[in-house]
This record gives structure tokens, C-alpha cells and sequence, in this order.
């Protein structure tokens, strides 16, 4: 893919963090391309910069500096990001991650690239915070291209929040770059709000230039001490066209503790052995949900309410395979926005709806998740289809086909019976 112009031409320099206030003040308006949420790109042009800021020093502002490391960086490793709390923000003894947008964005139809934090559970999703520095692993999974990917580190109640723009180069061959990959990220917070609700989780599934792949994804949760929580699915979910599947964290608790932060660890696997690893970490202090969600009469058109005109906002469900948006992505209008959605199934089902976007203020996911039950819309019985009319004397095939193949059939019988003249 094109190289981002804004972008320094030397590899070895790489986008330095930099504090949100060297920014204008932030809308929440994702700027997100609606046409291609669809196709399993987690967060691509999910928010807009008015610089685009690299070179060797890091940026001297007031907050939290992100502090990538000093080699080019390269797609499928572990790296390692030192952080840095301003000493003006003593009361600052966490840092979260999320990730942003990525430039260039992925092609119509294809993956775009995920950013995984933690990937070996080493610090439990979150960064401890002494004598106002931590660390935070982390990854860059996806298609084998370069590309430039926004992150996000924040306190607890997101103040303050800092910035970094981070490049991540194409594996290098001799490196023997996977093939497949799979990605995994949260569609709230972090942190999560603990005791809490749902949460739901995606995972992409794609191919090493960025087609969405199909297969059953695997899933298992492991809780730390600190935390009780459940999976909503603990069977194999099935990925959709764009490569995407979706399950869900169900009442993470953690122990009342003051300051105390709970992890789950939750672990998604391809067919092919591709897996993804995430720590979702969880406090008493985490931001409970700002969008709210609610289903007409018919439960096929939902309404998500959240302030900010413009604010473009992306849909989820679970199951992923059983419920169908109109639109992935919809822009709030006078305080709410609007989407419909198709139930599949045979009878009824517990669906769980997400409506999320990215809070550039804060550097977090706005979220709500709506539980409902919806029926599910199949159909049933033979199609027969052959020439109509079948001429007199003249042999002819006719084609039986289950319109449902959920429908098990062993054997199909046939019988004619004469119309009236």
C-alpha cells in the first residue's frame, strides 16, 4: 500500500507520542468510512489529526507521553512502550490503552490491521504506574503491509490522555511472516466498569493481504484472582463475509478493593491454529455506558441516543452470523441514529447489540449494549425447479433443493398429482 505522505520518508523514525493537548479540541466524530466497517477493519479512519507528528524526540507537553522504541518497528513482533506521567498529575497510578485509526485505510472488501495490547497477559491490560513511568507490551497483527496506527494511553477517568502514532513496517521474509492471522479487540472501554454488564469482543480473521477468511473461531477465558467473569459463548462462533466474529464477557466483578484492577484473559483460535490473545482489565472505576439502545415495537429498528452531531457510530451483535445490520455504521442526527437489523435463525435467540465509537477527548470507546430476544426468520421445505412447461413426451430433469440445510435430509420423495383441466 501508498505510503502516508504526512509520514516521514526514513524508516528508522517513527511517529513520538504526544500529548492531546497539541491538538485541537476533539470531537467524537470517528470519521470513519461507512462503506467499509463491513469489511473487518477494526477502527480504520476512525478519527482525524490536524498534524501527523514524527521524528526522533519526543514531544514535551504537559500529560502522558507515549515512548515507542528507538528500531523500526515490524508487523506480527512484540514490542515493548514506555510511558511517562507528567509529575503536575500525581494522582495518575494507571494507564489504559486503546487504538485508533490507521493510515493508509484498508482497501474496499479487505482486513485492515489490529492492534493487540498485552499479547502475552504479561501486565494484565493495563499499565502500572511508579514514580511516573510503566511499560505496556504490544502488536500489530493483519494484512503484511506498512501502515501507521494511532493509539491511545489514558488514565482511569481519562485525565490526562496521550497520543502517539505508531508505523509499523511489512515482516520481513527471512522473518517467516504468518500467513493467516487473527485479531482481537474489546468494543468498550477500557477500562471495563466492574461490576458490569456485557461486553462484547471481535475478533478478524484474515490472510496475509488482507482477505476476510472464513472458519470457526474458538474461544476460552481464563479470570485472574482478582475477577469473576463469564464468556457468553463457550462454543466455536462462525465468522462472516467481511472475516469477523464476535462473543461477549458477561458480568466481570472484581474484588472490593480500593484500586484494585481485575483482569480477564480471553483467548480466540482460528482453525488453522492462528490465535490472539487480550486482556481485558476491569475496575470499580471503569466508565459505564454512555449510548443507549432501544428497539421499536417490531424489534427491527433500533435507535442508539449519544450527544455529539456527527459522531459516526459502528454496530455489532452476537451472535455475529444471526444478526444482519442494514448498516454497519450510522451518524447521530440531533442527539440519536438509527439502523435496522434482520433476525436469522430457526425460533428464537438471545441476541446482545453493540453501538460504539471512539471518544477522541477521552481516547476510549463510548459504548451501549442492548440485550433483546428476536425471532429468528427461516425458511423451510423443498424448491422444485425444472422448464415450465415441461413439454409432452419429452424427458425432463427436475432439481430438489432444501432451502434450509440446517434441515437434515436423508432422502426425498416424489409424487405427482393431476391437476384439473
Amino acid at each position: 500500500m501508498a505510503r502516508d505522505p504526512n509520514q516521514t520518508n526514513d524508516p528508522v523514525k517513527f511517529a513520538q507520542g504526544r500529548d492531546v493537548k497539541e491538538q485541537p479540541e476533539a470531537t467524537n466524530n470517528s470519521g470513519r468510512d461507512a462503506s467499509r466497517d463491513v469489511d473487518g477493519k477494526p477502527f480504520a479512519n476512525e478519527h482525524k489529526h490536524s498534524t501527523n507528528i514524527s521524528g526522533g524526540q519526543n514531544a514535551q507537553a504537559a500529560g502522558i507521553q507515549i515512548i515507542p522504541p528507538a528500531d523500526p518497528l515490524y508487523l506480527y513482533q512484540t514490542y515493548t512502550l514506555d510511558v511517562t506521567v507528567d509529575q503536575t498529575h500525581p494522582e495518575v497510578w494507571a494507564v489504559f490503552w486503546t487504538s485508533g485509526a490507521e493510515s493508509p485505510p484498508p482497501d474496499e472488501g479487505k482486513c485492515g490491521h489490529t492492534v493487540i495490547f498485552d499479547p502475552d497477559g504479561l501486565y494484565q491490560g493495563y499499565t502500572p504506574v511508579g514514580n511516573f513511568q510503566g511499560k505496556m507490551s504490544i502488536k500489530a497483527v493483519g494484512p503484511n503491509t506498512d501502515t501507521t496506527i494511532t493509539i491511545y494511553a489514558h488514565s482511569e477517568d481519562a485525565t490526562p490522555i496521550g497520543i502517539a502514532d505508531l508505523k509499523f513496517l511489512k515482516a520481513k521474509a527471512s522473518d517467516n511472516p504468518p500467513k493467516t492471522t487473527l485479531g482481537l479487540f474489546t468494543l468498550d472501554g477500557p477500562p471495563l466498569p466492574a461490576p458490569g454488564g456485557t461486553h462484547l469482543v471481535k475478533a478478524v480473521y484474515t490472510d496475509d493481504v488482507g482477505t476476510p477468511l472464513p472458519g470457526e473461531i474458538t474461544w476460552q477465558l481464563n479470570n485472574t484472582s482478582a475477577t469473576s467473569s463469564t464468556i457468553l459463548s463457550t462454543n466455536p462462533t462462525q465468522t462472516i463475509d467481511d472475516g469477523t466474529t464476535t462473543n461477549g464477557i458477561d458480568q466481570v466483578a472484581v474484588q472490593s478493593v480500593y484500586r484494585l484492577i481485575g483482569c480477564a484473559i480471553l483467548t480466540a483460535t482460528a482453525p488453522d491454529g492462528a490465535k490472539a490473545q487480550l486482556s481485558l482489565a476491569a475496575t470499580q472505576y471503569g466508565r459505564g455506558p454512555s449510548i443507549t439502545i432501544a428497539p421499536d415495537e417490531t424489534q427491527q429498528t433500533l435507535t442508539a441516543t449519544y450527544s455529539g452531531a456527527g459522531t459516526e457510530v459502528l454496530w455489532e451483535a452476537f451472535p455475529a452470523d444471526q444478526v444482519q445490520f442494514t448498516n454497519r455504521t450510522t451518524l447521530v442526527a440531533n442527539g440519536s441514529t438509527q439502523n435496522t437489523i434482520t433476525a436469522k435463525g430457526d425460533g428464537p435467540f438471545t441476541a446482545y447489540i453493540s453501538a460504539s465509537t471512539l471518544n477522541e477527548q477521552t481516547g476510549t470507546r463510548d459504548y451501549g449494549v442492548l440485550q433483546l430476544t428476536l425471532q429468528g426468520s427461516v425458511q423451510h421445505g423443498i424448491g422444485i425447479t425444472g422448464t415450465d412447461p415441461i413439454p409432452l413426451y419429452a424427458a425432463q430433469t427436475l432439481t430438489a433443493t432444501n432451502a434450509n440445510p440446517s434441515d437434515q435430509m436423508s432422502d426425498i420423495y416424489w409424487s405427482a398429482v393431476p391437476s384439473d383441466p
